[in-house]
């Protein structure tokens, strides 16, 4: 992928998202990741579609997208292309991080959007789990947002509830892994 001039698109939607990764998309790749993910008949990744489109391709695309609405956010993660929902991952996990140190720098102060905040963030990401559903999606978020949340907010830890689907449930345990990628290894 050509080098971009760093370019932030607020005004963007979900399907501008989805354009610029179809651009992007791969034959060979696409026809490749339904057997790496097992989104094969009877597989754990089973339905999961694919456009073929590389990591470092999505960071990019992050990277020109990072200023998408909470709103259109939510529909990548509703997607049925894998690429959209990791994507929409790679966004979240750094409006997340911002959010964090945001917080760390201004105490308790309310700042921005409430869904803007760590625990606002939060609150999107678990509404949005059943798009978390396969292990590149929740290793590449859980300890990030769930995980990072419980190390800034330990108290919170009693307010996920382990009892939920397959994939949400190893999100919320992958969460756990942060503590000890953290400097506050317990």
């Amino acid at each position: 992928m050509k080098k971009k001039k760093k370019t932030s698109q607020p005004e963007a939607a979900a399907k501008d998202v989805e354009l610029v990764l179809r651009e992007l998309s791969r034959p060979g790749k696409a026809e490749f990741l339904p057997g790496f993910f097992r989104a094969i008949p009877g597989g754990y990744g089973e339905g999961d579609q694919f456009l073929g489109v590389i990591v470092p391709d999505q960071r990019q695309i992050e990277k020109d997208f990072r200023e998408l609405s909470i709103d259109e956010l939510g529909k990548l993660l509703r997607s049925y292309w894998h690429e959209c929902r990791l994507t929409a991952i790679f966004i979240l996990v750094n409006r997340f991080e911002a959010a964090l140190r945001k917080h760390r720098k201004l105490g308790q102060q309310i700042y921005g959007e409430v869904e803007e905040t760590p625990q606002g963030l939060v609150g999107f990401y678990l509404e949005n789990l059943e798009g978390v559903n396969n292990w590149e999606l929740v290793d590449s978020s859980a300890y990030k947002i769930l995980g990072a949340y419980l190390v800034a907010f330990p108290k919170q830890k009693k307010t996920l509830n382990p009892a939920c689907e397959e994939w949400e449930s190893l999100a919320r345990t992958h969460s756990c892994g942060c503590d000890s990628r953290s400097d506050k290894a317990r």
